[in-house]
């Protein structure tokens, strides 16, 4: 069966094409906007899964993210088609750039997986998007309350 290892929002994801590694640029837990909608132009989610079948086995399984605002409206951002998993570890990575935040508040992403024909909840990626004031000459920048 596949299982969720791990999961991280981020400003980038660099995969190295020689080695392999992958490098999470800037991870994300916090934004702050100094107007609403606030685009985010750099946004990324990686996520990391493995299996504990044999190689020799095959696991299908497919991802699915949404995007939760702080008043509970849900947005389906990715589903993918079902994966074909044979290695051990898998990893998928997925680039949101432009998305745009409403509203101030805690925001989630949340990933699910399809396992079996059921969508099942794997992570909940919680941001804090807050509102400040645009900065001024000589007028020091606050957060809004």
């Amino acid at each position: 069966m596949i299982k969720h290892c791990w999961s991280i929002l981020c400003q980038n994801i660099i995969t190295d094409a020689e080695t392999n590694v992958v490098s999470y640029i800037i991870t994300i837990d916090n934004i702050m906007a100094p107007e609403f909608p606030a685009k985010i132009p750099f946004l990324a989610i990686g996520t990391s899964w493995e299996k504990d079948t044999g190689y020799d086995v095959v696991e299908n399984f497919a991802i699915r993210i949404i995007a939760i605002n702080p008043r509970g409206k849900a947005k389906t951002l990715v589903e993918t088609g079902d994966l074909a998993v044979q290695s051990h570890r898998h990893r998928m990575n997925f680039v949101l750039n432009g998305f745009a935040f409403d509203e101030p508040g805690i925001s989630r992403f949340t990933i699910e997986a399809k396992i079996n024909g059921l969508w099942l909840a794997a992570a909940s990626l919680p941001v804090l998007v807050a509102a400040s004031q645009i900065q001024t000459a000589g007028t020091p920048s606050m957060m809004r309350q």
